[in-house]
């Protein structure tokens, strides 16, 4: 049987034991929820991401998010039909470190927001040609420099949905991302990477970046595509 990889889950639970209501313990079996599973359905069935996002979030692929969930179902279904005790442990699982760019002085954060002439954002992150790398000390802007890569996502119009992991590599030491629009393929890469897609109307770059240092801009898991079925 192959190892399960390492599961990402955005934290721990914080209540870990359910039981049905004036049932002593020593009187009731048990159902052990695993953290992963535990996870699958915080993300699926309390945030409603679909599931293509949450498999992102988990570090794993759909098909097995699909799996965990599925699973995770049936266990809950059998607690409450047959009035067991639920425990929430186990499972081969990290907590994903978040990005938070609104804990100020917190450290130095380096920024890429797309352009395609050096003064505002461009639309479309797929077709972006030049991107502002902003370094900043986590309050203000410390210094840019504009990086040219071609356009960062090579093959528009191929398989959107999945992860483009080989398209981020301009973003290498960088925070966050900062776009107008973005598919889900180079969303979902970037999130891989341990990089925050931010999607945003503003065109100014540097208020932009001022907006996310100060907490005013957020990420997202969900792409804005303007261009068909991206």
């Amino acid at each position: 049987m192959r190892p399960k990889s390492c599961r990402s889950v955005g934290s721990q639970p914080d209540v870990t034991y359910f039981k049905p209501r004036g049932i002593p313990l020593t009187e009731l079996e048990e159902v052990i929820l695993t953290v992963d599973e535990f996870e699958a359905v915080r993300l699926a069935d309390h945030d409603g991401l679909y599931q293509e996002e949450a498999a992102v979030r988990m570090n794993v692929s759909r098909p097995t998010f699909g799996r965990i969930l599925v699973q995770a179902h049936r266990k809950i279904a059998e607690a409450l039909v047959q009035g067991k005790a639920l425990r929430i442990e186990g499972g081969t699982v990290e907590v994903a470190s978040a990005i938070t760019p609104t804990e100020q002085g917190e450290g130095k954060m380096n920024i890429a927001v797309s352009t395609l002439d050096g003064k505002t954002i461009c639309g479309h992150l797929g077709k972006c040609k030049d991107f502002i790398i902003y370094k900043t000390d986590g309050n203000e802007i410390t210094g840019k420099s504009i990086i040219s890569t071609g356009g960062a996502c090579p093959g528009h119009g191929a398989d959107h949905g999945a992860p483009h992991t080989h398209n981020v590599s301009p973003f290498d030491g960088c925070h966050a991302v900062i776009t107008q629009g973005m598919g889900q393929g180079m969303l979902n890469g970037l999130m891989q990477a341990g990089i925050q897609p931010v999607i945003t109307d503003q065109s100014d770059p540097d208020t932009a970046v001022l907006k996310f240092l100060r907490g005013e801009l957020s990420g997202t898991t969900k792409s804005s595509c303007s261009c068909g079925s991206h």
